[in-house]
């Protein structure tokens, strides 16, 4: 009887704990500042809670709750400016390869 009572007060303790942290989590949720993004479209400021689509080639920018930037997110890069950044990273490879060689030979 004392052991059954004993589990008995075990498992309420323990779905109180399970409550707790799950009311806490939210409030955490609840709590946590908010972001918002920016950007100028033909002259318009549009602002979002997410990434604007329509600003999907142009920088945005992302705000803190205060309205100070948190970060500024850049458009993908267009194919000559994504051309360009594997030729310097195989510019790079290559000379890295050449230094490594030239360590080792030496």
């Amino acid at each position: 009887m004392a052991s059954e009572q004993r589990r008995l007060r075990l498992a309420r303790g323990t779905v109180l704990v399970v409550l707790a942290l799950a009311l806490g989590a939210a409030a955490a949720e609840e709590k946590a500042p908010r972001s918002s993004f920016s950007c100028t479209v033909n002259g318009k400021k549009l602002v979002s809670d997410r990434l604007i689509p329509e600003c999907n080639n142009a920088e945005q920018r992302e705000l803190n709750s205060d309205g100070s930037l948190k970060r500024i997110v850049k458009p993908p890069p267009t194919p000559d400016e994504r051309e360009e950044m594997e030729r310097i990273e195989l510019d790079n490879k290559e000379i890295l390869e050449e230094l490594i060689v030239g360590l080792v030979c030496y």
